[in-house]
């Protein structure tokens, strides 16, 4: 499960809307499992095999805005 950060802020201009928003994903750097890479094998007096799993989305900072052209409702968000 992805830890997930977000602060945003709307500004209401005459004719349009402008939100601007600072998130980070993987907020605690964990590791999130995605997928299988092949898979390990052990032999010895029993034979066994286990998936090898790959790692995705780790500690991301990303930045950007939306910006909404049109009527405005005061209070909304786009």
């Amino acid at each position: 499960m992805l830890d997930y950060f977000r602060l945003s802020r709307n500004v209401d201009l005459p004719h349009s809307n402008i939100q601007y928003y600072f998130e980070i994903i993987d907020v605690f750097n964990k590791s999130n499992k995605c997928c299988v890479s092949g898979h390990k094998l052990v032999i010895g007096s029993s034979v066994s095999a286990s998936p090898v799993f790959d790692d995705y989305l780790q500690f991301f900072p990303s930045f950007g805005f939306v910006w909404t052209f049109g009527p405005v409702i005061a209070g909304t968000s786009p």
